[in-house]
């Protein structure tokens, strides 16, 4: 009874703060899993049917691995063959777009930066529209003083505004670096000579996948909503 009181005060005091009528939020329910497949099986398997909508994947990727560039080139290829748009932040403009088909290419939105900060900022542009399925921001290149030149609060931020979206956001970096991330997975697998003579498809069996992190996606606290009276 004293609980609902305080209720009843509380949105007659949130009436005559603000106008209008208020009315509390229920209670936040689970998000529904949805995920957006890359088309490599080991990846996808590891994060439980491919990357999430609405949430931070980071893909951990050494430099001196070989296999993230083809990676995320086979990403861009399986999504514009079902239909779906790209977003490529490129961190450093390293992104080499030669043998991709022109109907890939059209699917592509490739965002040349040079400096990680250019990128962070441009992610939360892209998010704020939110009309690409899949936002890729490479950071694999940009060097380590700049990425930790770049604040916590930028990665919290880039989490509150993928949240709501059906976009996947996913970060690719050398080390790990993103504090919100609800999943972490390494890409690993060296490729030798032999690698030559064999297609993307082959190389990319022998990418290997190790889940560093995968948490369930925290959920935001709900705003007032206020109706106009």
């Amino acid at each position: 009874m004293v609980a609902a009181q305080n209720i009843v005060q509380l949105r007659q005091l949130l009436a005559q703060r603000f106008g209008g009528v208020w009315s509390l939020p229920e209670a936040p329910q689970p998000k529904p899993a949805h995920y957006i497949a890359t088309g490599l099986p080991q990846l996808d398997e590891a994060l439980g049917g491919g990357l999430p909508k609405g949430n931070l994947t980071e893909l951990l990727c050494p430099i001196r691995q070989m296999g993230s560039g083809l990676v995320l080139r086979w990403l861009v290829q399986q999504l514009s063959c079902r239909g779906l748009w790209l977003a490529l932040i490129d961190g450093l403009d390293s992104f080499d777009p030669a043998g991709l088909e022109q109907a890939t290419l059209a699917r592509l939105l490739w965002v040349r930066c040079q400096q990680a900060i250019q990128a962070i900022q441009a992610a939360d542009l892209l998010l704020r529209d939110s009309q690409a399925p899949v936002v890729v921001l490479d950071l694999r290149l940009n060097p380590a003083q700049h990425l930790r030149a770049i604040p916590h609060s930028a990665w919290y931020r880039l989490q509150r505004l993928v949240d709501p979206t059906e976009t996947a956001l996913v970060v690719l970096t050398a080390q790990p670096w993103v504090s919100t991330a609800q999943a972490r997975v390494e890409l690993g697998g060296r490729f030798g000579l032999d690698a030559l003579d064999q297609d993307a498809s082959g190389l990319l069996a022998r990418v290997q996948v190790k889940v560093l992190l995968h948490r369930a996606a925290a959920q935001p606290a709900e705003p007032l909503v206020a109706h106009a009276s």
